[in-house]
């Protein structure tokens, strides 16, 4: 990620969350770095599946400066 301002975010539904990495430009353009569909199965709790979508990204949580996560 090259942006000083990435975030994580997450939409973490009954079967599957969509989680993505934005990043924030300086002058404030959004672009979304990465984007993925996990099936919530393979995960045992939300930590794991945070990891696992910094890991598939190519990054990891010192490179985020916030997180926003929804839960249905």
């Amino acid at each position: 990620m090259s942006s000083l301002h990435t975030y994580l975010a997450g939409d973490i539904g009954g079967t599957k969350s969509w989680m993505a990495l934005v990043s924030v430009s300086p002058d404030g353009e959004w672009c979304i770095e990465y984007s993925h569909k996990y099936p919530n199965a393979e995960f045992q709790n939300v930590q794991q599946l945070i990891e696992a979508c910094l890991n598939d990204a190519g990054t990891d949580a010192s490179q985020i400066a916030g997180l926003s996560l929804a839960a249905d």
